[in-house]
């Protein structure tokens, strides 16, 4: 036999399951065969509860403690959560803003003072900048002068990470509850 409770769940570094252990990788377990390890997990990593039931999958997965802590979501046991990418959003930025400077004067001479960007005269297709910026009304820039960035790819979330098999005890001590 083995010094650890049933349904307990240890690391270890063997591609194997030892004795009395089954890999957290989400098969299946056949009920009449494991009835003690099904009497405290019964379905709820999955399974049908009649003739067979799931261990959890651990497989790529950080555990984390059921329950909810103080300002944090609630963990139900056996739920799961995260994502390996995550894309950003407009949703998902920080508030920000782009600022630029430019003036509403029109733009006179070639190399500016304080190099603002001043109005077009005429159908110039280019920018001229402005020596009396300084002085003049300024206003927001319409949106559609500044081209979009980035290519849409998710960046991964994942962090830093050595991964280990995790094994449950299939027979062992059966936990009483204190």
């Amino acid at each position: 036999m083995v010094d650890s409770f049933v349904g307990e769940i240890r690391m270890f570094m063997g591609s194997y399951a030892p004795e009395y252990f089954a890999i957290c990788n989400g098969n299946a377990l056949g009920v009449s065969q494991y009835q003690v390890l099904f009497s405290l997990i019964g379905t709820t990593f999955g399974g049908n509860g009649t003739t067979n039931f799931c261990v959890p999958d651990m497989r790529s997965r950080v555990p984390v403690g059921q329950g909810q802590g103080t300002n944090l979501t609630n963990r139900v046991l056996g739920a799961t959560g995260g994502a390996e990418e995550v894309g950003l959003t407009g949703a998902t930025m920080p508030i920000h803003t782009h600022t630029m400077v430019a003036t509403t004067t029109t733009a006179d001479v070639q190399s500016p003072k304080n190099a603002l960007l001043g109005a077009l005269t005429g159908t110039d297709a280019q920018f001229a900048p402005n020596t009396t910026a300084a002085n003049a009304q300024l206003r927001p820039m319409a949106t559609s002068v500044i081209d979009s960035a980035g290519n849409g790819v998710p960046h991964s979330n994942i962090m830093p990470c050595q991964p280990v098999n995790f094994m449950i005890c299939t027979q062992g001590t059966y936990p009483v509850r204190a």
